[in-house]
């Protein structure tokens, strides 16, 4: 049971890095990149255009968007903090 709480822990935690990493605009320059490559070899029609116009100035998505990255932060971190403690305490009991 604790090295099954210990994986959780774990996949959990490595979910909260990556998000974090995101978050923090290390691969923005990377997505930018591909998103103009992908704009180059397939064109867009003036309704996709429009539509993505619309949906980037659209303030209440954008809220929803960064309340909802948030929430997946806090509960990937609360889940692989809670996992990690429970698998040592596991440990600790077990030895004890």
């Amino acid at each position: 049971m604790t090295n099954l709480t210990f994986m959780i822990g774990l996949i959990s935690l490595t979910f909260f890095v990556v998000l974090k990493i995101i978050q923090s605009g290390f691969f923005d320059l990377f997505f930018t990149s591909m998103h103009q490559l992908k704009s180059f070899i397939f064109r867009k029609s003036k309704a996709e255009t429009r539509i993505e116009k619309q949906l980037s100035e659209d303030i209440q998505l954008q809220e929803f968007k960064k309340r909802a990255y948030g929430w997946s932060l806090t509960i990937t971190l609360t889940v692989a903090l809670s996992s990690l403690v429970m698998s040592l305490l596991g440990l600790v009991l077990f030895y004890a």
